[in-house]
């Protein structure tokens, strides 16, 4: 697996900076390892760059301050990292029901990263299943895998995708 450290390097919405841009977390509150998929209309992938000018730009969803995601997980399998494994991003909605700093809960239990594309290759999942590792390492216990469907709670968002689903069970069992 070829990791990319891109921490620090993309741009912010205006107002932010890299320190501010998201809450800190200590590595007790991750639970989760959660998948995302970039949906593109096409089925297109993009780069961590063109997902981060879309994500700070003027027609996002959210007002987020970078990449909402900790990192992007390329076709052939290339880790991008944007943030620290302890940044809150934003990522899995807005139904927690509770936040802390302003930002929902869920969006402290989960390290999200979001692959290229609308359905994962194997060389994705093979990155899922060495994050899950690595995450079970440095926290020194077990990480569930959860989609953001499943995190989120909602039957409206499409995401991580019915292809991501039913690989699910199989990145847990890494």
């Amino acid at each position: 697996m070829v990791v990319r450290d891109d921490r620090g390097v993309l741009p912010l919405r205006t107002g932010y900076t890299y320190a501010s841009a998201y809450p800190t977390r200590v590595l007790d509150d991750i639970l989760w390892l959660v998948p995302h998929h970039e949906a593109s209309p096409d089925g297109s992938r993009s780069t961590i760059e063109q997902i981060n000018a879309y994500q700070i730009g003027p027609t996002a969803q959210a007002a987020f301050p970078g990449l909402a995601y900790l990192g992007t997980i390329d076709g052939d399998g290339t880790l991008h990292l944007a943030w620290p494994i302890t940044a809150v991003t934003w990522s899995q909605g807005d139904n927690s029901p509770t936040a802390r700093q302003n930002v929902g809960i869920y969006n402290w239990q989960g390290a999200a990263f979001m692959f290229a594309g609308n359905d994962p290759t194997e060389a994705q999942i093979a990155t899922y299943k060495a994050l899950k590792v690595v995450f079970e390492t440095i926290t020194d216990r077990t990480i569930l895998v959860r989609s953001h469907r499943d995190v989120d709670g909602r039957s409206d968002t499409a995401c991580a995708g019915d292809a991501m689903e039913s690989r699910i069970a199989e990145i847990q069992a890494a």
